[in-house]
């Protein structure tokens, strides 16, 4: 279920990427020296998504991998 909510968010964000809409996203980041990594939260500009690459690019150069998002909120999704 989440899924399904976190993948019309990205259909929404989608629709309206010539706005540049601000988000808040919530990601995994896994640790490079041992099992585990911990959640990020990231508050920015849209800039562009690429779905063949599974990946958002913000407005500032921070590129955040689709299968690592956990939660994404922002003005954009209220009208879900």
């Amino acid at each position: 279920q989440e899924q399904t909510e976190l993948n019309r968010r990205l259909a929404l964000l989608e629709s309206k990427l010539p706005e540049h809409p601000e988000v808040s996203i919530t990601y995994f980041v896994p640790d490079t020296r041992k099992a585990g990594g911990s959640y990020v939260s990231f508050s920015g500009n849209v800039a562009k998504i690429l779905l063949t690459d599974r990946m958002i690019f913000m407005q500032n150069g921070q590129s955040i991998a689709i299968s690592d998002i956990v939660v994404m909120d922002g003005k954009i999704f209220e009208e879900l």
